[in-house]
């Protein structure tokens, strides 16, 4: 008997069995030399079989070489990578079987094998047999034998003697077989537990895999050597949101790469995914990592990478076993990562500071731009040098001398003050501080230039010296100081700030002369004040058009004792109401700059202004100030200011002071009926009649529209609401002329040891409103002040 190869296939007593290298494909049928006509059906479950991976299966066979029938086992073959590469197939004789199920057998009797499925190996006999079940590998068996009979009849003298030689051959045959068969079920038997066990082991191990399979926690999937997904795991699953039955049978790099089809672009036009797999491993080797890729899992969109292991298949060819690793949070992290850090780079190389790191032994390593700009050096220029080189040190204490700054002290984190070199050799102050790095390798140096600092230090105080100057001009102005006293202080002021040789304040007057108001000049021999000077038409044209003229020619006078030649003036005007008062002159050395100062300079123009239109509006603004045009009372502003006064007056001395505040009934219908003259009238009616009930030391404003305000001093709350109603009853005593019978509604409150003047108006206020919502022409009293606590009316009428 030989394989489909042509190689000899010894049988081993009654059973036939093939050697373990015999090894039948997965995807195709076993090697063997078996007919399979009349099972095909078996031969493809068998297949199936395999490619699930299962440990043993059996089936009916019969040999094509002598059609005998039996029983082939086969056995699952694993690999180095615990995969079934293939199957070892072993038959048992079918006769053998047949010797066990019946007590003997006849010469030439026919057996067949038949399985649960109804599959038979070997052609049934006639009549009805003896049938037996057999266990086989784990599977009952049908065996049935069908005897014989002669064909034809023979002297039994001749049959009993060839029976009695063949019954002595056959017994010695019988015996040496019987002790044969013991030691081949000896040796079979000692095979078959070593198979069992192996088999259990390799199941064991199986389950073992399966586990880890599906335990592990990065995706793994196995596909066969075109690329086809055959198995997947829950990791995969997880990650690329597949499923198993959605995932095999599909190509892995239409998940893998799905979102990056450049990577695999010629992968599978004609190289195949063998070759892809190659590449992947190829781009893993050059960078050190595997390659990422974006897959859509069901968490949303994810990044992953891919490792794939060659694993040899049953057939020789190649297979691969992915490793897919979630690197989602890797990935933000490193992104974040490099955000940061270019977000730091963009933060400090956006600094004013400068910013230089630089070695232990003082070799400058890194520099920002604002400290290349600082020193006047590139960054390639600033990196070769030396950082104690671009510092020239700082001064000694009382001296001049710079000396050179020492690098180990400068490390300590303290600032200090120093003198930095540019490129040009010109210093300029900064200020260093220095502080290790976090490796330990060098410092790291924060550098600001001072200059701008220190220039704006000296314009702050040039400017808080302007401002003390103006303050004390303005204070005057506000004080209401003469104006001969704000001007002196003026020019008196902007001389000494300026530098300025001589200052006057001259007042225009008719026919081009000058009048000093104020005067200064730094020898102590200023212009006397009253003294008349001339002041061209010229000048004053200017002034009035153009503002501020400065220049030799703008000199209106001479200073005493001084050549005017080489010599600098400036003349601002001094505007009141828009009209050209006068004009504030200052004279400087050729090396002033007066156009610099003409801004400082109109300021103290407009505070001597200020005094002037002060003077000239004071008379008008007291007659104005408190008193109301219609009724000749106190206005609002003056009654605030008086009841102010005397509620301070009254906690001062422990006196009471009381407020009343009237509003004329029904004002607004008044209005619309008889016109606004006739409105006029009535509120100054009013006025007249409250006032002659009010005594001396008392107050009577007009504080808006139809609305008064009566301040008692020395009134407590009755006093005041009594007060109240007898001037309530002198407007309703008499009429009003064509309007008739006019009443008021009044809200009394009295200024207690604890109230301020907006808390007696609001009381007031709420008093009056109460006596409007009460149906008006009446007195209310404050609720609180009358019951002890807020909320309960109190009212006289």
């Amino acid at each position: 008997m030989t394989d489909e190869a042509g190689r000899a296939l010894r049988p081993h007593a009654a059973e036939q069995y093939y050697p373990m290298e015999l090894v039948a494909v997965m995807a195709g049928r076993p090697a063997v030399g078996f007919d399979a006509g009349s099972d095909g059906t078996r031969l493809t479950a068998i297949s199936a079989a395999g490619a699930l991976g299962a440990p043993q299966v059996t089936a009916p066979v019969r040999l094509s070489t002598n059609g005998r029938p039996g029983v082939v086992v086969y056995t699952a073959v694993y690999g180095k990578k615990l995969a079934p590469i293939g199957f070892a197939a072993l038959m048992i004789d079918g006769a053998h079987l047949a010797e066990h199920a019946t007590d003997t057998l006849p010469p030439g009797a026919r057996v067949a094998i038949t399985d649960g499925d109804g599959l038979v190996a070997g052609a049934p006999g006639s009549g009805p047999g003896v049938t037996r079940r057999v266990a086989v590998a784990g599977r009952l068996w049908d065996v049935t034998v069908w005897s014989v009979p002669p064909h034809d009849r023979v002297a039994p003298l001749a049959i009993a003697g060839a029976g009695l030689i063949a019954a002595a051959l056959g017994g010695v045959i019988l015996a040496l077989m019987a002790r044969r068969e013991r030691y081949t079920r000896v040796q079979l038997d000692r095979q078959t537990d070593a198979r069992d066990r192996a088999e259990a082991g390799l199941r064991h191990r199986e389950r073992e895999m399966r586990t880890m399979f599906e335990a592990v926690p990065v995706g793994l999937f196995r596909t066969d050597a075109d690329g086809v997904i055959r198995a997947v795991n829950e990791g995969w699953t997880r990650l690329t949101g597949i499923g198993r039955d959605g995932a095999i049978g599909i190509v892995w790099t239409d998940v893998v790469f799905a979102d990056d089809r450049h990577v695999v672009s010629g992968w599978k036009d004609g190289l195949g995914t063998v070759r892809a797999a190659a590449d992947h491993h190829r781009a893993e080797a050059e960078t050190g990592r595997p390659p990422e890729f974006r897959v859509t899992g069901v968490d949303g969109l994810r990044w992953a990478t891919c490792r794939m292991s060659r694993v040899d298949g049953p057939d020789g060819q190649a297979q691969w076993l992915g490793f897919m690793a979630d690197t989602t949070v890797r990935r933000e992290a490193e992104v974040h990562l490099r955000r940061s850090e270019e977000w730091m780079r963009g933060i400090v190389g956006g600094m004013s500071d400068g910013i230089v790191v630089f070695h232990l032994d003082g070799r400058v390593l890194w520099s920002n731009g604002a400290a290349q700009e600082m020193f006047g050096l590139a960054e390639l220029e600033l990196e070769r040098s030396r950082f104690d080189d671009l510092l020239a040190g700082h001064a000694e204490d009382g001296g001049d001398e710079l000396r050179a700054p020492d690098l180990a002290a400068l490390s300590g984190g303290d600032p200090a003050a120093l003198v930095g070199m540019r490129a040009d050799g010109r210093g300029f102050p900064l200020r260093v501080m220095v502080r290790p790095s976090q490796k330990g390798d060098g410092h790291v140096a924060v550098i600001r230039d001072l200059s701008a600092a220190m220039e704006e230090e000296e314009r702050a105080r040039q400017r808080t010296l302007e401002q003390s100057a103006l303050r004390t001009v303005a204070t005057l102005a506000a004080e209401q100081s003469p104006v001969p006293a704000v001007a002196a202080a003026a020019v008196r002021q902007a001389g000494w700030l300026f530098g300025a040789y001589e200052a006057v304040a001259l007042r225009l007057l008719p026919g081009g002369d000058a009048e000093v108001v104020g005067a200064y000049a730094a020898s102590g021999d200023a212009l006397e004040e009253g003294a008349v000077v001339p002041f061209t038409s010229e000048l004053a044209a200017a002034l009035d058009s153009a503002g501020t003229v400065t220049g030799a020619e703008a000199a209106p006078w001479r200073c005493p004792g001084r050549a005017v030649a080489g010599e600098m003036f400036a003349v601002v005007p001094v505007r009141v109401e828009q009209r050209l008062w006068g004009a504030m002159c200052l004279s400087f050395d050729d090396a002033a700059s007066p156009s610099a100062m003409e801004a400082s300079l109109t300021h103290f123009a407009s505070l001597i202004a200020m005094s002037v239109a002060g003077a000239e509006q004071r008379d008008q603004l007291a007659r104005l100030a408190g008193t109301d045009d219609l009724t000749g009372l106190a206005n609002r502003r003056r009654c605030i200011g008086r009841l102010r006064a005397e509620i301070e007056r009254g906690h001062r001395h422990r006196r009471p002071v009381s407020l009343a505040l009237f509003d004329i009934d029904r004002f607004k219908s008044i209005n619309d009926t008889h016109g606004h003259g006739t409105g006029d009238d009535v509120i100054r009616e009013v006025a007249q009649r409250v006032t002659a009930v009010a005594r001396q030391g008392e107050t009577v404003a007009r504080i808006g529209g139809e609305e008064f305000a009566w301040i008692m001093p020395e009134a407590d709350l009755d006093g005041a609401a009594a007060a109240a109603e007898r001037a309530a009853e002198a407007v309703r005593s008499a009429g009003f002329g064509v309007v008739g019978r006019v009443t008021v509604s009044v809200g009394v409150a009295e200024a207690g040891p604890d109230r301020s003047l907006e808390d007696v108006m609001l009381r007031a206020d709420r008093a009056l409103y109460r006596a409007k919502r009460d149906g008006r022409d009446r007195v209310c009293l404050d609720e609180a002040e009358r019951s002890g606590s807020p909320g309960l009316p109190a009212e006289s009428s």
